[in-house]
């Protein structure tokens, strides 16, 4: 028996080997093969012909592996005289690439807060951990983000490459929008042809216009997008919507937020979240340092359970800080909640504050107003036993969460 080995080859390739047969008989012969398998892993080639005597026949086979394993077939070659059995061998492997960190993956890019017409980069690094050369192309899965200038907010280079066996690319992430908008999100695909694993990146960043913004709570969905609006319309002089009507005309009406707590309490716990604050510096024109107000919460609200901390806060040029939202619940129901009668509900308060200064500056003289409205879901009776806390929730009158979870300790 004759071996005719493969060898390693991805899946989905099509490769060709050749073996040659000679006629060492008398007479002219008539060659055959027997059917090969119905999985059309291995293909003949070429049609079987007379091989005239003292001449030689070039028979061609194809492999052409549909998964990652080992595969194994046997083709017999006659004449009426005599034959030959080849052994074919082949090892499906899947093209693979490898992207370090491995947190791109799981946790993605955040590029922060970036001023419109300015960038920000991220990298991560690809490599070729097969024995053979690898295609790669990036791909943003998500829908284009609607912009005056027509172009994507993120991009990468290389968008497309081919590394050799072992070798490793450096990819750098661009996030450059062109319009205002806190809620830009896409999911980078680095696609391989026929790789098994698909390799995703979700990327996210915000854009402003102003010098001080706030980040982490919700603002209005995109597909109710007040910001392009208000952009078209200036640029069209067109009437926008009431949403972008704020924007345009009217800077002192607050802009309304959305901040929800990551997850829900029961009676007798407490939770904690948070979002940030801060002051761009332009890589053009630099910054100017800015300064977040609070209003202090209604006496109604303390006594339900609600704290924030600072009410105060100066906000450098270039920096960014975080403002802690605490919700204790009652270690007790009553008739003023739903968890009385055993149904949840979402407990709710509204923060009023103003951001000022930073370059360029809020509009109005009161600087940007701004109505916050905190949301966290209360559910009935005792957390079930067993049942651990999430990570920004802890028993009542514990030492309570930061915004990662970690306990702040009492002074």
């Amino acid at each position: 028996m004759v071996e005719l080995d493969f060898g390693p080859v991805p899946v989905g390739q099509r490769i060709v080997r050749s073996v040659e047969l000679y006629n060492q008989g008398e007479a002219d012969a008539q060659l055959r093969a027997t059917a090969l398998g119905s999985g059309q892993v291995f293909g003949q080639v070429n049609a079987m012909r007379q091989v005239l005597r003292g001449g030689s026949f070039t028979v061609k086979v194809s492999f052409e592996p549909q998964q990652r394993t080992q595969y194994l077939e046997v083709l017999t070659l006659s004449t009426d005289r005599t034959a030959v059995r080849i052994a074919l061998k082949g090892l499906g492997i899947a093209p693979e690439l490898k992207l370090e960190p491995p947190s791109a993956m799981t946790d993605g890019f955040d590029f922060g807060d970036v001023f419109s017409g300015e960038a920000s980069e991220r990298s991560f690094t690809v490599t070729n951990v097969c024995p053979f050369p690898l295609t790669f192309s990036m791909r943003f899965c998500g829908v284009p983000d609607p912009n005056l200038q027509a172009r994507p907010p993120f991009y990468a280079r290389p968008a497309e490459g081919t590394l050799a066996q072992g070798e490793s690319a450096e990819v750098t992430l661009v996030f450059q929008p062109s319009n205002q908008r806190p809620y830009f999100d896409d999911i980078l695909q680095v696609y391989v042809p026929n790789q098994q694993d698909e390799l995703l990146v979700p990327v996210k960043g915000r854009c402003w216009e102003e010098g001080v913004f706030v980040s982490g709570p919700t603002y209005p969905p995109p597909q109710d997008d007040p910001f392009m609006e208000a952009q078209l319309a200036r640029r069209l002089g067109a009437a926008a919507g009431p949403a972008a009507q704020l924007l345009l005309t009217d800077p002192s009406q607050p802009r309304q937020l959305t901040l929800t707590f990551p997850a829900p309490l029961h009676i007798g716990e407490a939770a904690t979240t948070s979002f940030e604050v801060g002051s761009l510096k332009s890589a053009a024109v630099g910054g100017a340092a800015g300064e977040l107000i609070i209003e202090e919460l209604p006496a109604a609200a303390r006594a339900a359970g609600w704290a924030v901390d600072p009410t105060k806060l100066p906000l450098p040029v270039g920096d960014k800080k975080a403002v802690t939202v605490t919700y204790v619940a009652p270690r007790e129901v009553h008739a003023g909640i739903a968890a009385y009668f055993g149904h949840e509900e979402y407990m709710e308060c509204t923060l009023k504050m103003a951001l000022k200064g930073g370059l360029p500056a809020p509009p109005s003289a009161e600087g940007r107003r701004l109505s916050l409205l905190l949301r966290v879901l209360l559910r009935p009776g005792e957390r079930p036993a067993g049942e651990a806390l999430p990570p920004s929730v802890v028993k009542a009158g514990e030492a309570p969460a930061d915004a990662k979870g970690k306990a702040k300790s009492k002074k």
